[in-house]
């Protein structure tokens, strides 16, 4: 994973405890926190944000992880009507862990993709 940084541009953005506000910069964020943070539109990358790379072995069979759809800038039921067609649970988990981490974590999803894991696991 490659640390990468942002500048806030609006509101203010909790991340690791501590509160930044418009103007500060973020360090040792995820490409996948830069690019939620992004498309909020409440911070600009700082370094290049890079498309992930599909890693092969030679000789090795290769196994991409599944691609964790950001619905971060989703309504509650665009959430609910996406996440109906996926039943791997772990992509749900994932979504679900980036919402609790999220600076701004909407309960409605929270419990939306928490319903879509006990139906997949029942």
């Amino acid at each position: 994973m490659i640390a990468m940084k942002v500048k806030v541009i609006s509101g203010s953005i909790r991340h690791n405890g501590q509160e930044y506000s418009a103007g500060k910069t973020i360090e040792n964020l995820s490409e996948n926190d830069v690019r939620r943070l992004i498309n909020l539109g409440v911070a600009l990358p700082l370094q290049p944000v890079k498309e992930p790379e599909k890693a092969e072995k030679p000789g090795k069979e290769t196994v991409n992880a599944p691609e964790i759809p950001d619905v971060s800038a989703k309504t509650i039921n665009e959430i609910k009507k996406r996440i109906s067609t996926i039943t791997d649970v772990k992509v749900i988990k994932a979504m679900l862990k980036n919402e609790e981490n999220s600076p701004t974590t909407r309960v409605g999803a929270v419990k939306a993709l928490e319903e879509r894991v006990r139906e997949i696991e029942s």
